[in-house]
């Protein structure tokens, strides 16, 4: 069954209930996996703090691709995307350089040698945490099934623009990640107790929920689908 948005599109078939009970089903799965190796692995709080640092770049990557299929019909916005695109890459690159060298300090006990690129930074804590990119690979999925369930499959990506777009992973950033610093701040205080740490995780997902719930694409919000998808 598809529904007809407000400019006559077909939408996709996946039912907007059943696609909001999946938000919130990936949010929990994208959080159990750093919650498994707490309980049984024995991480600890820096490779959570590198692994929540990652996860942004996962975000920014797949953003890029959100900018792109937005409005594919417009050559108005493709022009656009030509401008937003690099600047995005470069902006959110820095921002992430910044906060990334910001957890390796002081969760990852790596002594700041000046601003390394992202990927550079993700590959130190790679070779501290080993098991950081089995569990980045892991929530990256997650990512890609949320981006489809968020975007495309409710045919957003049509009725969004590119600079809507520009802006959604700086809001994740400063609401979960300012939160999850002091958090981890108080679980390095109590000396990291698996409780503490499941607490953490817990904090985590209870915003990520709500993010969800709240800050889905602007296209979607925007359509008639916008009251199912509030759960």
């Amino acid at each position: 069954m598809s529904v007809a948005a407000g400019q006559g599109d077909e939408l996709p078939s996946l039912e907007p209930r059943t696609r909001g009970r999946l938000g919130g089903i990936l949010v929990v799965v994208a959080n159990a996996i750093p919650l498994v190796g707490v309980l049984w692995w024995g991480w600890d709080v820096g490779l959570l703090m590198a692994l929540f640092w990652a996860e942004n770049l996962v975000l920014g990557a797949i953003n890029v691709g959100r900018m792109l299929v937005a409005s594919p019909g417009s050559v108005g916005h493709w022009a656009m995307k030509l401008f937003l695109v690099p600047f995005f890459c470069v902006h959110f690159g820095m921002f992430t350089a910044g906060h990334g060298l910001f957890v390796a300090a002081l969760f990852a006990g790596v002594e700041p040698g000046g601003l390394d690129m992202p990927w550079v930074l993700l590959s130190r804590f790679a070779e501290i945490y080993p098991a950081l990119p089995l569990a980045l690979a892991g929530i990256t999925l997650v990512h890609l099934v949320h981006t489809w369930v968020d975007l495309i499959s409710n045919g957003a990506y049509r009725r969004v623009g590119p600079n809507a777009l520009m802006f959604q992973p700086y809001g994740r950033i400063v609401v979960l990640h300012v939160t999850l610093i002091f958090g981890g701040f108080m679980v390095q205080g109590l000396g990291a107790p698996v409780a503490a740490l499941v607490l953490l995780l817990v904090l985590k997902t209870a915003i990520d929920l709500g993010l969800w719930v709240f800050g889905g694409t602007q296209g979607a919000r925007d359509s008639r689908l916008a009251d199912p998808l509030r759960l």
